[in-house]
């Protein structure tokens, strides 16, 4: 039951990290895409161009919410599971 316990604990381990490597570089395009914006940095680059890294990165910090969401509810399903046995 122990060794269950932990591969459920490396594995939600595991999809967290890539959730939270997702939200960080996410975050830091969407920042970076923003201060260029409100600088006036973008120059030439079409502004539908613009909004479709923003809707990426959006998408991005979404998908790993839901990373993070799933992961848990991994966890809590597969230990009340090993608790029935």
């Amino acid at each position: 039951m122990q060794d269950h316990r932990t591969l459920v604990e490396w594995e939600k381990d595991r999809v967290l990290g890539a959730g939270k490597g997702m939200a960080s570089v996410a975050a830091g395009f969407l920042i970076a895409v923003v201060t260029a914006a409100l600088k006036s940095e973008l120059g030439s680059v079409p502004v539908w161009a613009a909004l479709g890294c923003v809707a990426g990165s959006i998408g991005m910090l979404l998908i790993a919410a839901e990373l993070s969401r799933q992961s848990a509810d991994f966890a809590r399903s597969s230990l009340i599971e090993t608790l029935k046995w």
